[in-house]
């Protein structure tokens, strides 16, 4: 379990303008305890590998950080024709990081594509929204500015020829 915690005025939630803090509690027990950091602070609770791929497959994850205007934002990760993981529309006003993620057969070519109804992208006149596609916990796609959508291909695309 990964948590992220926030504040967009860059100063932690305790300390200079009051005494905050959280607290991560699993089967009753502090598992994390604090208020000062910068802008954000992640923890990782328990083992992390519970989502752990088999030797034959590789784990994509897609995250999106979404603009003030997240109803006008879906995704779609494809698999030829077949609709792998999918996500959307969003709230509005309520910027914040949506992760999706599954393991896929090694070598396949994926297809991912972002929309935004509006037409503006996620970035940058309606907030500072951005994606991000990892396999195996290597980024291979970022991005942000594009205008109704943007498709990426990741993993192996290449044509194949016929014999």
């Amino acid at each position: 379990l990964s948590m992220t915690i926030a504040d967009f005025g860059w100063n932690g939630i305790c300390c200079s303008y009051g005494d905050g803090y959280y607290r991560i509690i699993v089967d009753g027990m502090v598992q994390k305890y604090g208020g000062d950091f910068g802008r954000t602070e992640t923890t990782q609770i328990g083992d992390c590998n519970l989502n752990a791929c088999a030797s034959d497959e590789s784990m994509v994850r897609v995250e999106l950080s979404t603009d003030n205007y997240g109803s006008e934002t879906t995704w779609e990760l494809k698999n030829g024709d077949d609709v792998l993981l999918q996500d959307g529309p969003f709230v509005d006003f309520f910027r914040r990081r949506y992760t999706k993620e599954m393991c896929v057969p090694k070598f396949v070519c994926l297809s991912m594509t972002i929309v935004d109804t509006y037409g503006d992208g996620i970035c940058c006149s309606g907030g500072y929204g951005s994606y991000q596609i990892f396999v195996d916990g290597v980024r291979q796609k970022y991005g942000r500015e594009f205008e109704t959508s943007e498709t990426t291909q990741i993993g192996d695309c290449s044509p194949t020829s016929a014999p």
